[in-house]
């Protein structure tokens, strides 16, 4: 599981699309872009370009994500020989109160 799965906040798509408009804005650079090469998890590639949008072709644009602090349970299972909190486990506590 990503450790952001298991911080309080929770990304929102900025940017309202409907169906066509989301249509008119395929970017054919970015669908011929190679961005399989830089991850092999699709849900990393996803974040990556909403996060920073164009990075990939060296542009700088403003995020299309908004993070918000929900409260929320997420239920979830620790399965592995690592100590659970993957990257939170190797952190000092004023690490972690400055991401949240």
């Amino acid at each position: 599981m990503p450790s952001w799965l298991a911080t309080p906040l929770t990304a929102f798509v900025g940017v309202p699309l409907t169906h066509p408009q989301l249509l008119q804005q395929v970017a054919v650079p970015l669908l011929d872009s190679p961005l399989g090469a830089r991850s092999r998890n699709p849900l990393a590639l996803l974040l990556d370009t909403l996060e920073r949008p164009g990075a990939d072709r060296g542009e700088q644009h403003a995020s299309l994500l908004t993070w918000k602090r929900v409260a929320r349970p997420i239920a979830h299972c620790v399965v592995g020989r690592t100590d659970p909190g993957g990257l939170w486990s190797t952190m000092g506590h004023d690490e972690q109160r400055a991401l949240r």
